[in-house]
């Protein structure tokens, strides 16, 4: 694509980190290992790379004080911008609406550190993908009480199991009319059923894949379509 735009090849990686990925995780030492990995990869296409490295755009979420998240807006009691506490444990699961984002307020000065931390995790989480890649954790029972009272509240249709509650969320970061195609375990296919806007499935055969035990497992493909 930049080569088409008539980019040179050793300026291809920085913009591709600078304009192309976004990455969000809520551990810190992930976080590090994403951003190290990126950076190599940039290294591997331009020998040079390291002497004018970029940040790569990923974050470690961060949670926010009461007080903090206060002094950025007049939030409404039902706001999901009050989650911005939990956001460690809600991860990427926690919506916020674009328009909330635009009316963060942010002050200059040491005060406004915190507040542009949570101003860029907003940014984040409200924006919308044309790619979105993910390992859903397949948790069912035993998910923390912020996290399963967030969940019971913004995803009641999946909320049995935060593997297809992640499902649909990929589904709201996607930009319109798109196909997004899942491979899933035999075991969690209820989630799957719980998911909407199921475009097909395909049943695969007992020993396509094996567990990390050696075991064989029924694997099943599915695509969902979002067109709206």
């Amino acid at each position: 694509m930049y080569e088409e735009e008539g980019y040179q090849t050793r300026e291809i990686p920085a913009e591709i980190l600078t304009h192309n990925i976004y990455g969000i995780d809520i551990d810190r030492r992930c976080y590090q290992l994403a951003c190290f990995a990126l950076t190599m990869k940039a290294r591997a296409y331009h020998s040079r790379y390291l002497r004018r490295p970029v940040q790569p755009n990923v974050i470690a979420l961060q949670t926010i004080d009461h007080d903090t998240i206060a002094s950025t807006g007049a939030w409404g009691s039902k706001s999901t911008m009050w989650q911005m506490e939990h956001v460690d444990t809600i991860g990427s699961l926690l919506q916020i609406a674009p328009e909330e984002c635009a009316k963060i307020q942010v002050e200059d000065g040491l005060f406004g550190e915190r507040q542009r931390v949570l101003k860029t995790q907003a940014e984040y989480l409200s924006e919308k993908y044309h790619c979105v890649v993910t390992n859903p954790p397949y948790l069912g029972k035993g998910m923390g009480d912020a996290l399963k009272a967030y969940i019971e509240v913004h995803y009641p249709n999946t909320k049995g199991d935060c593997m297809a509650t992640f499902m649909e969320r990929c589904l709201d970061l996607r930009t319109r009319s798109h196909l997004r195609e899942v491979l899933v375990e035999d075991d969690n296919l209820f989630g799957v059923r719980l998911c909407r806007r199921l475009h097909s499935l395909c049943a695969g055969g007992l020993r396509c894949y094996c567990r990390r035990s050696g075991e064989p497992s029924r694997w099943h493909d599915f695509l969902q379509q979002h067109t709206r």
